[in-house]
């Protein structure tokens, strides 16, 4: 390699930022079934995401939405437990116990609102991609089976038991 050597890793010493919702802060006529999507500038320590870090909680009666927590590289991803009310705002709050994988916390706690409309979700999830592909041939059998919606799913609903799997 010509005596060269690669330059040490730079240090992470920045704060994670928040960049994006969804939904938007303060909008209004969201569904019932919205999931909600905080964006950082970078990866997160999902360890640092508990419901002690980063909570849903309707604005008038300050109660508690239960919610599963998924993650998508700089996403956090909260789905409430049954549907959110029509009408009504919520209150999402990240505090600073939120860290990036650098171990650096949010300098700042972050809130945003948002308010439902009169509806649900229509649209019902379809299947964007699926692991192995279609037309996968050759397929060992301790293959890991991954299923690609599109839209984010409520977790209660999908099950980890196996059942009869129709191919066609």
């Amino acid at each position: 390699n010509c005596g060269r050597t690669s330059p040490p890793p730079k240090e992470d010493f920045a704060p994670p930022i928040i960049i994006s919702t969804i939904p938007g802060n303060q909008s209004l006529d969201n569904s019932i079934n919205t999931a909600i999507t905080v964006v950082f500038n970078e990866m997160i320590d999902r360890a640092s995401v508990t419901s002690e870090t980063i909570s849903v909680r309707d604005a008038m009666t300050n109660a508690l939405v239960e919610v599963d927590i998924a993650y998508a590289d700089s996403k956090i991803i909260l789905t409430a437990r049954s549907p959110l009310q029509i009408f009504t705002v919520y209150v999402i709050q990240v505090t600073t116990g939120v860290r990036d994988i650098a171990g650096n916390a949010m300098l700042n706690p972050v809130t945003f609102t948002f308010t439902t409309g009169s509806q649900g979700d229509r649209t019902s999830p379809d299947i964007l991609q699926t692991a192995p592909g279609r037309g996968a041939v050759d397929i060992g059998v301790n293959t890991t089976i991954g299923v690609t919606f599109t839209e984010p799913m409520l977790a209660s609903t999908i099950s980890a038991t196996p059942s009869p799997l129709t191919v066609s």
